[in-house]
């Protein structure tokens, strides 16, 4: 559960994809200091923003692809088009594939982000 602050970013259970959420997966700063107390996010929200960024760069990658038109591999964690499937371009199932594996990465780091601010902040009082 979020608490009343964060209610008021996420007011619903719909995505929102605030950016902010993405650029605390990017920054890679994982020290909050709070009223001069230093506080770190777990090892696995650690993981799980590594993760958002490897699905971000996989969307960039398909997009690309499919932008150049060309034929290089892709990563295959993120999309059906891996080193087996070189040979063919980008379809609408690789799109569909590669923003399902960011979707899931971005709500994965944003439930566990979002969690460990609202501890930290408990804990801060």
């Amino acid at each position: 559960k979020f608490s009343a602050n964060y209610r008021a970013l996420f007011p619903d259970n719909n995505r929102h994809y605030r950016v902010d959420v993405l650029e605390a997966s990017v920054d890679q700063q994982f020290a909050i200091w709070v009223n001069g107390e230093k506080f770190e996010l777990s090892a696995e929200a650690i993981e799980l923003a590594q993760g958002l960024q490897r699905a971000w760069n996989d969307v960039v990658v398909v997009l690309d692809r499919w932008q150049a038109g060309n034929q290089l591999p892709v990563d295959a964690r993120a999309c059906s088009v891996g080193a087996n499937n070189t040979d063919r371009k980008i379809g609408r199932s690789d799109f569909a594939g590669t923003l399902v594996a960011f979707d899931v990465a971005w709500s994965e780091f944003e439930y566990r982000y979002i969690s460990e601010l609202i501890a930290i902040e408990e804990q801060a009082r």
